[in-house]
């Protein structure tokens, strides 16, 4: 079932267009590969679907709705939640508090309510402990709720970041250069780590990378930007031997046909 569908989709800054006439979709618990060089963009797409930048043309449909133009507020109330390529964490605070202010963002009492420490405020704020623990845990990081963000490894406060937005409780989770940073070792961990929390809460994920074999090892279908347009669409094999996506995105010749199938 079509979940998340990008119609002719088009973003201008002046005179630069970031993206033009871009089209794909993503299918109810699919996992979507966003690839193509530095400047392709793709976080451009991942702003416009989240609401960051409004397009300029085209329409962005998220469960049979049309959300092109709506606020980030409204964006993450429909469904929808991402991780950003530069690590936005708020660092003084511990990695239970992260995932509990996400948390909070869905709680369901007002402002009165919390200042005057009403016991259903009481009852909510355990609740959201533990719910962000269950986050945190399945991330792998139960033991380390009690340490501030700031302290972590890097590789730790990615997976923080994933589990902070797991918090918002989406239907489709955007994860921008997850692996970014990461050796092999560890960016082969994160995607099993990624596969198994897609699968538990039952999501349908959309992922910029540029570890090919995190992208190869995740995603049923992969979409290729090139200068702001889609190059090419398809199954990992169908890109692994696209000359035009070698061409673009690995180089040329025999070199990097061997990265690709690595």
């Amino acid at each position: 079932m079509e979940f998340l569908r990008l119609d002719q989709l088009g973003k201008q800054f002046g005179g630069i267009t970031a993206c033009n006439n871009i089209s794909f979709t993503a299918e109810t618990g699919q996992i979507v590969g966003l690839i193509g060089p530095n400047g392709a963009g793709k976080t451009t797409v991942f702003n416009l679907i989240t609401g960051v930048y409004k397009p300029s043309s085209g329409t962005i449909s998220f469960a049979g709705q049309v959300i092109s133009g709506c606020s980030p507020d409204d964006i993450v109330a429909k469904g929808i939640a991402r991780t950003f390529q530069n690590i936005r964490l708020f660092r003084s605070l511990s990695a239970l508090e992260n995932v509990c202010i996400a948390v909070d963002r869905v709680a369901e009492y007002s402002l009165v309510q919390a200042l005057l420490r009403l016991p259903k405020v009481l009852r909510s704020e355990a609740q959201t402990r533990r719910q962000a623990m269950e986050y945190l845990d399945a991330l792998g990081l139960a033991d380390k709720a009690e340490l501030k963000a700031e302290s972590l490894p890097y590789g730790l406060q990615r997976k923080l970041e994933i589990a902070r937005a797991l918090a918002l409780k989406p239907q489709l989770l955007l994860l921008d250069e997850p692996a970014a940073g990461m050796n092999p070792e560890e960016s082969v961990e994160l995607a099993k780590l990624i596969r198994t929390v897609h699968d538990r809460y039952n999501l349908t994920t959309l992922l910029i990378e540029h570890h090919m074999d995190v992208v190869m090892q995740l995603c049923d279908k992969i979409v290729v930007l090139n200068f702001g347009q889609k190059l090419a669409e398809g199954a990992g094999g169908e890109i692994q031997t696209n000359p035009e996506v070698l061409k673009a995105y690995l180089g040329s010749g025999e070199r990097s046909k061997r990265r690709a199938r690595n």
